[in-house]
């Protein structure tokens, strides 16, 4: 009886784990994907192309610019919205119109708003003629119908496979899925709660699977890192993942130290029974 409860219990932690670590993706793959792949690739793209120009305070100062605007929440929400709206299109057979004028707006407010905080940042004073000069460019070149026939130019090359693909990083970022992981984590506790008949033994097998996702986490956080820096040219960070696996793997450490010192004070209380007695 015993050999089987401690099997059950040893299942449970590692569904704990695997859950732990879904969650974990749910809650941070869309920031991988926006901040540390697509706002990463635009920067060494744009690092590559002005590689070619002489000036090199030019080159800097333009680099630095990039830098600083990308590195903004509110731009990395315009970046998500986007990319949202280019996944809804590629995966589905309807016709859906990307509303580019809406995140045209936003670009230009955003800089607009921020123009002085951006002049310090990076010691170039952008005035309101450079703002109203790059907002005219954008509707000189027509950013609607470009990207319109971009998108639609992938959409029909896009084989069923990759639908399919877009499909399912809709569900693994969706609130749904983080519902239902969120949902199976706290059965899974309170089964393992049940099977340990105590009011904090549980803390141990919880905070060993806890712990482990996040060293996991970590260490594809490197691998990844690894990986994409050997087959090809862009520079990626992985801190997104990294500061998730952190977070998971202090969060385990604490819940490990609580069952710790309830543990080691309960003993304290038993042998002092023990010796009463």
């Amino acid at each position: 009886m015993k050999i089987i409860k401690k099997i059950i219990l040893f299942v449970l932690t590692l569904i704990l784990l695997d859950l732990s670590l879904a969650l974990m993706i749910n809650c941070t793959f869309k920031d991988i994907i926006v901040k540390d792949i697509l706002i990463e690739s635009l920067k060494s793209n744009n690092e590559n192309i002005t590689s070619n120009i002489q000036n090199e305070e030019l080159v800097k100062s333009n680099n630095e610019i990039l830098y600083e605007i990308l590195q903004d929440k509110k731009v990395q929400d315009i970046a998500n919205e986007y990319l949202e709206e280019i996944i809804d299109i590629l995966s589905t057979e309807e016709d859906i119109e990307l509303d580019t004028q809406d995140i045209q707006k936003e670009v230009i407010e955003y800089l607009k708003n921020n123009k002085e905080e951006l002049s310090k940042k990076v010691g170039i004073n952008i005035t309101d003629e450079m703002i109203d000069q790059a907002e005219k460019q954008m509707n000189d070149i027509d950013t609607k119908k470009s990207l319109e026939q971009q998108i639609s130019n992938a959409k029909n090359n896009m084989p069923k496979e990759g639908k399919k693909l877009l499909k399912v990083y809709k569900f693994v970022v969706s609130e749904k899925l983080r519902i239902i992981l969120i949902v199976s984590m706290i059965i899974d506790i309170i089964l393992i709660i049940l099977l340990k008949h105590s009011y904090y033994k549980w803390l141990k097998s919880t905070s060993i699977a806890i712990i482990s996702s996040g060293l996991v986490a970590l260490m594809s956080s490197l691998l990844i890192k690894l990986v994409i820096g050997h087959f090809t040219t862009v520079s990626i960070k992985v801190s997104t993942l990294q500061i998730a696996g952190l977070t998971t793997l202090v969060i385990g450490i604490l819940l490990f130290i609580i069952y710790f010192i309830i543990n080691n004070v309960n003993k304290e209380k038993t042998n002092e029974i023990s010796k009463v007695s």
